[in-house]
């Protein structure tokens, strides 16, 4: 294993919800390979005001503006320092955590992603923020971050504290393998017992028309075939965890049949086994499914709303 530490960019609003974001982050990366930098991005005006007007600053008072700016910087170093504070109270060390304020360039998410393109290991936010209006289902920087970060793991911290570990969906793809790989690196042997899961679906085949019902396998079949299939797959994933430090008592594996929606299977697996993150990759199996995200991980997030989800590319 490399010595080399894991860089995780935290991106924070100063909202409740990036509060939850940094309590997860120090309750779940182990402090002795990781080093965090607190990101937080200026606005000279309210966010909101930039959906109606792009160049916002040159319509203000610079008096005001000026104000805000000063009250906005004040409240959030303030915020930021409480949150080194609580990572620190976490096993970090003060020298672990960085943190980094910068003014608004191209926009909040926009300058996320140039910030996390500069040597980070995984990018970690809140699903919503300071916007109620804006985080109907999931925050808007959130969201345009899903279909655009695509170098490194996004994690995104659901509202929900769970004590538990990570529930990896695993179809034996290539992008399912590197989110088994991101676990390994990023939690190492400091990893809460955790649980791979396969999910196969059923054909339905009671239900399909006449001409339907001659598909030339049955049920059963399929299911064996299809189990037969995945599991040494699935065993040469538990290896590599356990490659990465994960003790193999740590580890387990779950194959579910006969189930009409795999990302259903996921976040109800997930909500019902107390754990504390969804790990997805975000090709599946098929090249048709995996625009943006790919159709089942894209359900996943959606419907995890609670959850913390990592989508890994």
């Amino acid at each position: 294993m490399s010595d080399q530490k894991n860089r995780l960019l935290v991106a924070l609003d100063g909202s409740l919800q990036a509060s939850g974001v940094v309590d997860y982050v120090g309750e779940m990366f182990p402090p002795e390979t990781t080093q965090v930098v607190l990101f937080h991005v200026l606005t000279t005006v309210p966010e909101a005001l930039y959906d109606f007007e792009k160049d916002m600053e040159r319509e203000l008072d610079p008096i005001a503006a000026s104000a805000f700016i000063a009250e906005k910087k004040k409240a959030i170093g303030g915020f930021m320092d409480q949150c080194r504070q609580t990572l620190m109270e976490k096993g970090f060390s003060r020298e672990q955590v960085e943190i980094r304020i910068e003014h608004r360039k191209q926009g909040v998410a926009r300058d996320i992603i140039a910030v996390a393109s500069q040597g980070f290991t995984a990018l970690v936010l809140g699903r919503t923020g300071v916007s109620r209006m804006k985080d109907l289902l999931i925050g808007s920087v959130a969201s345009k971050l899903v279909g655009k970060v695509s170098a490194i793991p996004l994690i995104v911290v659901g509202k929900v504290r769970r004590s538990g570990g990570a529930l990896i969906a695993y179809d034996g793809s290539e992008g399912s393998d590197k989110a088994v790989m991101a676990v390994g690196k990023l939690l190492g042997k400091s990893a809460k017992p955790m649980t791979l899961l396969h999910v196969i679906r059923s054909l339905n085949i009671l239900y399909l028309d006449e001409i339907q019902r001659n598909y030339p396998i049955d049920e059963r079949e399929w299911t064996d075939r299809h189990r037969e299939a995945i599991e040494p797959v699935m065993d040469r994933a538990v290896k590599s965890l356990v490659d990465a430090g994960i003790g193999p008592e740590r580890i387990s594996r779950k194959i579910l049949t006969d189930q009409v929606s795999r990302a259903e299977t996921v976040v109800k697996e997930a909500r019902d086994g107390d754990f504390s993150s969804i790990v997805i990759g975000r090709r599946g199996l098929s090249l048709v499914e995996a625009f943006l995200l790919g159709r089942v991980g894209n359900k996943v997030f959606q419907m995890a709303h609670d959850l913390t989800v990592w989508v890994v590319p």
